[in-house]
């Protein structure tokens, strides 16, 4: 009688929901879902960088003939900045340039063919009349054939030296530091007449119309921040009250990193913004909030990318950029 009270007693106390509900197990695949898109998505103290940020060093141990610029420069692309010494180069590519345009073995060849043709003429209608031989007549024939090689030699020759002075004119502009893209000048580490080594930074140029916005983009949000995706840009700067901080610059996704780090849970995203009027400084931080795309078909797993408006190098480049 004692245990069946004592039973009674144990049950009143647990409430009828414990009794009556069976426990539901948590699908652990659940608790590793990503998190729904969110309508915003903030991250904050990215990093401002420039862009494009180019190098332009030295091809070759040389002396600095010509510098053109100064720093602080606004430059174009494909602007001349210096030249290395270059004298030799171009004594060589002027006279390649004269014996291309010479043209006289050519005329000469083809005024050779047309009195060779003549001489065939006038034997053949001789040959008609037997007053030469057919021996004689095939040497005229010959001749005509040398002639009309003759021309076509000639005519090789000139395209070969027209390739030669393509040669020498692009040994001339390699020893020139052309700009590869608009932007500023904001290094000049050479003077003229200075020497210069291999691989010698002489100028460092920066196009300040495009940044790029670097973040760190949490584990819960790489699925739903997709590449093209609209970001809006505020700057924060610490310990300052800067008018720049009022200031709104918008852009796009171009990059969400492939790559989760460990032990913070975030990958890399970067934006890229229009930088008006060059208001925006590289290094600052600032504040990063993304607008994912509206449907989840369209939004880009980790390591999607989308080509940016402008090219995306930041390397030593030193003549005329290949197209």
């Amino acid at each position: 009688m004692k245990r069946i009270l004592t039973l009674a007693l144990v049950v009143s106390l647990f409430p009828a929901s414990l009794l009556l509900s069976p426990v539901e197990a948590k699908d652990p695949a659940e608790s590793n879902a990503p998190a729904t898109s969110a309508s915003v998505i903030v991250l904050r103290r990215c990093l401002v960088d420039y862009e494009e940020t180019t190098v332009l060093g030295a091809p070759s141990a040389s002396i600095l003939q010509d510098c053109l610029v100064r720093r602080g420069d606004r430059v174009k692309a494909g602007q001349v900045l210096g030249r290395l010494f270059d004298q030799d180069v171009r004594a060589d590519m002027e006279f390649q340039a004269a014996k291309a345009a010479n043209d006289t073995e050519i005329r000469l060849g083809k005024a050779e063919y047309d009195s060779a043709v003549l001489k065939f003429k006038k034997s053949q209608q001789l040959h008609e009349r037997r007053f030469v031989s057919p021996e004689e007549l095939g040497l005229e024939r010959l001749n005509v054939e040398r002639a009309q090689l003759a021309v076509e030699k000639a005519e090789h020759e000139q395209k070969l030296s027209q390739l030669e002075y393509r040669k020498a004119a692009a040994e001339v502009r390699s020893r020139e530091f052309i700009a590869p893209h608009d932007g500023i000048v904001v290094e000049v580490n050479k003077h003229r007449g200075e020497s210069v080594v291999v691989s010698d930074p002489i100028f460092r140029l920066v196009n300040i119309d495009r940044l790029k916005v670097i973040g760190s983009l949490n584990i819960n949000d790489a699925w739903a921040a997709g590449a093209g995706a609209k970001v809006k840009i505020y700057p924060e700067i610490a310990g300052a009250e800067l008018e720049v901080e009022r200031e709104v610059f918008t852009g796009q996704v171009v990059f969400v990193g492939s790559e989760i780090d460990p032990e913070t849970q975030t990958c890399r995203v970067v934006a890229e913004i229009d930088n008006r009027n060059g208001k925006l400084k590289s290094g600052v931080e600032a504040r990063m909030e993304i607008f994912p795309s509206e449907t989840a078909d369209k939004a880009a797993a980790p390591g999607g990318e989308v080509k940016a408006s402008r090219p995306v190098a930041t390397i030593p480049v030193t003549g005329t950029q290949p197209k």
